[in-house]
């Protein structure tokens, strides 16, 4: 009973074409991987993005809200302007009012000082000294007011202009608000797509692994094919050495598959194998590793167990077959794992135990 290869046809099913499926396979989810990666970059460069468009929205916001403080200051500067303007011309048509009262006075002395020269020459000399002062003082009065009537217009420009660039800095605080509407806008829609691509990669992921699961098990029985239970065996060795438990591992081989398959075809003999698969996975745990080693035999790997309780659960497989359609059955060797065994070291000696078991019986 020589071994068979892995990938190679098995009671003339086709099914040869395993392996080469599977290292395609292999292959599209090493590519779905590195699509997957590429996809988690692009989502994280499109995060930066996304917050650097926050950071800038906020910071035209703060811009924005600068620039509609500073026009409400020069809105409040162009008020105060416009009421220092109008105190200047209350003040300068005062002064006007007094000027014009200086005037009618210092013209009525000078008539009473024409019409009694003669009597008072003294007092029109003063009269007039005194209509003299007051014009000039109602002549600084006008200059004045009008000094006053130029410093309020030119506060009234300057409030004015004050209130054009409140309005310029509110339109530029509202071009600054629209455009950090859009960066958030931008924003999301790149969040958006982030996490599409996130769960696109998750996606992807998911199918890279089903692939490379798929492409592990065997198209009929669906035990793990030879080549991964070799593998997976070696790291139950590895992990039993390294928890100091025991592993035995079970050599099955099905009894009378070749006259099943000459005497009532391979349709028959697949179902017995895939009997006899489904038998071992009831038996056994659902931890336990079972892998299909040839064409009609199995290789079973059991942790924490003894070789006895072993024995008890695969004497149960026995039972199960010989209740289906075929009533078939299966030999068993067992071996207990050693401290320097390999895979192929305790597969040899569980074959080797099933050799002897069924050489004990006598010719099959």
């Amino acid at each position: 009973m020589a071994p068979d290869s892995a990938g190679v046809t098995l009671n003339g099913d086709g099914r040869g074409t395993v392996t080469t499926n599977g290292d395609e396979r292999g292959l599209a989810s090493d590519r779905r991987d590195l699509d997957a990666d590429k996809r988690d970059v692009a989502s994280d460069r499109r995060d930066r993005i996304a917050s650097l468009r926050d950071q800038a929205g906020d910071e035209r916001d703060l811009a924005a809200g600068g620039r509609d403080k500073a026009a409400d200051l020069r809105d409040e500067a162009g008020d105060e302007r416009d009421r220092a303007a109008s105190q200047r011309d209350r003040a300068a048509d005062a002064r006007d009012t007094s000027d014009a009262q200086r005037d009618d006075a210092a013209a009525q002395r000078d008539e009473a000082a024409e019409g009694d020269i003669a009597q008072a020459s003294a007092g029109a000399d003063l009269a007039r000294r005194l209509s003299a002062e007051d014009r000039s003082r109602s002549a600084q009065g006008r200059r004045a007011g009008a000094n006053e009537r130029t410093h309020a217009e030119l506060d009234r420009d300057t409030a004015l202009a004050d209130r054009g660039e409140g309005a310029r800095e509110r339109s530029r605080a509202d071009l600054d608000r629209e455009s950090a509407l859009a960066d958030r806008a931008a924003s999301f829609r790149e969040r958006q797509r982030a996490e599409l691509d996130r769960e696109t990669s998750q996606a992807d992921r998911g199918a890279s692994a089903a692939e490379r699961e798929f492409a592990a098990l065997d198209g009929l029985t669906g035990a793990y094919l030879r080549h991964t239970g070799l593998t997976l065996l070696e790291q139950e060795i590895a992990r039993s050495v390294r928890e100091a438990k025991s592993l035995v591992v079970a050599f099955v081989d099905v009894d009378y598959l070749k006259q099943l398959n000459d005497s009532r075809g391979h349709a028959a003999g697949d179902r017995m194998l895939v009997d006899v698969a489904l038998a071992l996975k009831a038996e056994l745990r659902s931890y336990d590793l079972i892998f299909r080693y040839g064409g009609d035999e199995f290789v079973c790997a059991v942790s924490g167990l003894s070789s006895e309780d072993v024995a008890t659960r695969l004497a149960l497989v026995n039972i199960a077959l010989a209740n289906a359609d075929h009533h078939g059955s299966v030999t068993v060797g067992l071996a207990e794992l050693l401290p320097a065994d390999s895979a192929h070291d305790v597969i040899g000696r569980a074959d080797a135990a099933l050799y002897e078991l069924r050489n004990a019986r006598g010719p099959r």
